[in-house]
């Protein structure tokens, strides 16, 4: 059996490595005063809106320039003066080294890479996912590793998976793919006709899931497997 997997919030915690990079950066600022400044936390929460926001609209433009859009929009009203420049920078180095994983990953990948050939397609910018893979000692599982970024093919695009089908010549009838989100992974999968594993730590339930393989907990995977 071949195995594909996600990246973000399937084998690394996307949004704990975005939120701690954010805490640090604005601590390391003077911005914030410490994890407990009450700002903090109202903060976090704007942030996360304008930068959804300006990634959906981000076109062609390179991180480094959505990361300082969202920055200054989400700090405009907080009457700080800052270089939004340096700081969206250092908050792009900071998350380009960041490796919180879901739990489970490594002892999942220990246990199926000695028994099957794995490979990880992930959305994203090179810079960041490989450097990320590198800081969490994952790209040695893979067989290869695609980003979209260099692909030029992201998912929901079913090419961006049938490119690893292609490179690695393997059978989709022969091929699982893993990943945490239904409108980028699942649609991808389905319209590459290979099989999808949904992992859902949250449990939701919508009509999209009914019926998929799916499980809360990556150890899951060796009981379903």
């Amino acid at each position: 059996m071949n195995i594909g997997f996600d990246l973000d919030q399937t084998l690394l915690n996307f949004n704990k490595c975005k939120i701690e990079s954010l805490i640090q950066v604005f601590i390391d600022h003077k911005i914030f005063s410490s994890r407990e400044d009450e700002r903090l936390e109202k903060f976090l929460n704007t942030y996360e809106q304008v930068s959804k926001y300006h990634w959906e609209k981000r076109g062609e433009k390179p991180a480094l320039e959505v990361i300082q859009f969202s920055i200054s929009d989400a700090l405009k009203n907080y009457g700080v003066s800052f270089d939004e420049y340096l700081i969206s920078q250092r908050y792009w180095e900071l998350f380009c080294c960041s490796s919180y994983l879901e739990p489970g990953a490594i002892e999942i990948l220990d246990a199926l890479s000695k028994k099957h050939q794995l490979f990880c397609m992930t959305n994203g910018y090179s810079e960041s996912q490989r450097s990320r893979l590198r800081a969490a000692n994952l790209e040695h599982y893979f067989e290869e590793v695609f980003i979209s970024e260099e692909l030029g093919i992201a998912k929901p695009n079913p090419k961006a998976l049938e490119v690893c089908l292609e490179k690695l010549e393997l059978n989709k009838e022969e091929t699982i793919y893993i990943g945490d989100s239904l409108k980028n992974d699942y649609l991808a999968a389905n319209g590459a006709g290979i099989h999808f594993y949904f992992y859902n730590p949250t449990n939701i339930e919508t009509t999209t899931n009914k019926g998929l393989t799916q499980f809360s907990h990556l150890k899951d995977l060796l009981d379903i497997l």
